[in-house]
């Protein structure tokens, strides 16, 4: 299903920097939330450890997280396609787009932390959680080199894609939403029509 309103292409770049990996973009804002704590009570549970490694890994660099790289394309995409400055789009996707999708974004986490559950057994989950603890350029290299770093090469495009699903069946709901709520103000305010046209089918009933 095709998010609506052509939103998707700034999902993928953020799913990329939450598994790792650098995109550019073309605001540097910080993500606003930090990723909430796990579970001490459930700190034993292969989930729950899987879930602790996708908040690890968010953690390393907030302001390129899943949410944060997210909320930067949002902005760049309001910015060239209506008449708001960096500033106002900030201001609408902050107050309007963004309390949204942080209301639910512990459900996109489980999502990604059961993908990394059915990838990786306990003991490789938790020998992924401590190469994150050391993010160096040599230590990086080492980790490549171990029967785990060759696992995880091999897993990441199939994690990567399984990934791509899951934030689209997460989002395309919160986008559908923001939409509904906000679309028609945005056109007023000079955003493109065609941003916030709601495809045929493209949402939920």
């Amino acid at each position: 299903m095709r998010m609506a309103g052509g939103w998707a292409r700034v999902a993928l770049p953020a799913l990329a920097l939450l598994l790792g990996y650098g995109v550019s973009g073309h605001a540097d804002e910080p993500n606003p939330t930090s990723p909430p704590e796990a579970s001490s009570d459930s700190a034993t549970t292969p989930q729950a450890d899987a879930l602790a490694l996708v908040r690890e890994m968010a953690a390393r660099d907030p302001g390129r997280s899943f949410l944060g790289s997210f909320r930067t394309g949002m902005i760049n995409t309001l910015v060239e396609r209506s008449k708001l400055t960096p500033q106002q789009a900030m201001r609408v996707i902050d107050e309007d787009f963004m309390p949204i999708y942080q209301a639910h974004f512990g459900e996109y986490e489980l999502k990604l932390a059961d993908i990394w559950a059915k990838h990786f057994t306990p003991a490789e989950i938790a020998g992924l959680r401590d190469v994150m603890k050391d993010p160096s350029p040599e230590h990086r290299d080492i980790f490549k080199g171990t029967s785990l770093g060759r696992k995880f090469v091999g897993e990441l495009p199939e994690i990567n894609h399984e990934a791509a699903v899951a934030a689209r069946e997460w989002g395309t709901p919160l986008t559908c939403t923001a939409f509904k709520q906000h679309g028609p103000d945005l056109v007023k305010m000079g955003v493109d029509p065609a941003l916030v046209r709601l495809p045929p089918g493209a949402c939920p009933d």
